[in-house]
């Protein structure tokens, strides 16, 4: 009897007011995982195998390394910027679409934690 009390408890109790935790370190450890380009850099010889942020690090920093060291045209200049741009924009949108889902979450986390009176 005493185990299935727990079981009530943990289910009734704890795991709906947890929630919202539980959510934010969900969302926390994949976004730390998703940026992760390091290891990546470090493991992979090959430019194939590479993750999309350390390809985004790539190009962010190939595109101002290509400006810096050349008398660029405006007209080129400006299609680096808009390259990478765009290619920053791309990489964050996996998040970007999670985030909504995750949300409820927070504003239950909100509504549960605070105060009444």
């Amino acid at each position: 009897v005493w185990p299935i009390l727990q079981f009530i408890i943990l289910t009734k109790i704890t795991l709906p007011v947890s929630l919202p935790i539980i959510a934010t370190v969900l969302l926390w450890t994949a976004v730390g995982h998703w940026n992760a380009w390091f290891d990546s850099i470090i493991y992979t010889n090959e430019s194939k195998k590479l993750v999309l942020q350390a390809v985004l690090r790539r190009i962010v920093l190939e595109g101002s390394q290509e400006m810096m060291d050349f008398d660029v045209g405006e007209g080129i200049a400006s299609n680096l910027e808009a390259i990478k741009s765009a290619t920053i924009v791309i990489t964050t949108l996996p998040i970007v679409m999670v985030y909504p889902f995750v949300q409820k979450y927070f504003i239950k986390g909100i509504m549960v934690g605070s105060l009444k009176g």
